[in-house]
């Protein structure tokens, strides 16, 4: 079910059931496990269909409790008819209204899916569509935009019945859309012709025509961040008593910084250790950051070697590190 709670998978298979199981994330660990919720039909064999999908997801929320990515739910294709009318409208009070900064600061914030953990801090193609849609109502100047976009929260939150959401994505709404941050990426750019045509949603919906104006009339109107280091001081050697500081000025529209600990391998080649920092920003600024030259290390009593640990959000106080996955039946069993 990894990635597959999305809207434009609704469309692909909403006609041929009456409940439809996915995930907007991936899903982590050993995955699904269907014995709870199998186990629940069992016992209840005459369950309504609603009664089943507040279970199974109640089941997965039970096995996937310490995943702060995971993302899953449960939806009512039948609701699906309601969406993309809202869909439609939302596309249409947007296109008409034009409120770019409204979009370009609910890109920024929104919930994004298919997290990478090495490479925590690059945007991904898929969003949270309801959560999308809630802060374009909060920031718009326009009453038509906001309305419709309103109008899209409820349709989303009708059609999603019950979904598990992990610390990371507590605010999502638990569908997604695609939405690529930068169209001309070499990803995007690679799969806009098959989202447009192969899909059974691109010619039934009008998210087509919202992607070519954000990607025509609203990313191309954004101008490149200027980033100048201003001051450096004590970066070779820093302390308690004497940290490392250095200063940088942001001229554009910045919604977060960071700072990254990594050692020199080679002329291109860097082995990044983690976030010093991750720290909102609200556009143009002067921004310092020191630090006192310690970082993280694992022992294990004959060796040890430095931590590798990223902040999920802005402000966040603490870090997530990757780890290799073992199963726990031996490879032998497996086989």
């Amino acid at each position: 079910t990894c990635l597959m709670g999305g809207i434009e998978l609704l469309y692909e298979y909403g006609d041929l059931t009456r409940l439809y199981i996915a995930s907007p994330e991936t899903d982590f660990g050993e995955g699904w496990s269907y014995a709870p919720t199998l186990a629940y039909l069992s016992a209840n064999p005459g369950a309504d269909l609603y009664s089943f999908a507040r279970a199974e997801v109640a089941a997965l929320d039970d096995q996937q409790n310490g995943e702060t990515e995971r993302a899953h739910a449960a939806y009512d294709p039948s609701r699906l008819p309601e969406l993309s009318a809202a869909l439609d409208g939302f596309v249409e009070a947007v296109v008409q209204g034009g409120d770019r900064a409204a979009l370009l600061n609910a890109r920024s914030k929104v919930t994004e899916y298919a997290f990478d953990a090495e490479n925590p801090n690059d945007p991904t193609l898929l969003i949270d569509l309801g959560q999308f849609a809630q802060q374009v109502a909060q920031t718009t100047r326009d009453s038509s935009v906001a309305a419709a976009a309103n109008a899209l929260v409820g349709a989303v939150n009708r059609i999603v019945i019950a979904k598990s959401l992990g610390s990371a994505k507590r605010a999502a709404l638990g569908l997604s859309v695609y939405m690529p941050n930068d169209p001309k990426s070499r990803l995007a750019g690679a799969l806009k012709n098959a989202y447009e045509r192969a899909l059974v949603m691109s010619p039934r919906s009008q998210w087509k025509t919202f992607l070519r104006f954000w990607e025509g009339e609203v990313v191309s109107s954004v101008q490149p961040l200027g980033v100048r280091i201003t001051e450096t001081l004590n970066l070779r050697d820093p302390s308690d008593r004497d940290p490392a500081s250095i200063s940088f000025a942001v001229n554009g529209s910045a919604n977060r910084t960071y700072g990254e600990l990594a050692q020199v391998q080679g002329r291109r080649d860097l082995k990044v250790f983690g976030h010093l920092y991750l720290q909102p920003a609200s556009g143009n600024g002067q921004f310092t950051y020191d630090w006192d030259g310690r970082w993280y290390e694992i022992s294990a009593g004959t060796s040890s070697d430095f931590f590798t640990g990223f902040f999920q959000q802005p402000g966040d106080q603490l870090m997530y590190a990757n780890a290799v996955y073992t199963p726990r039946t031996p490879p032998k069993a497996m086989q």
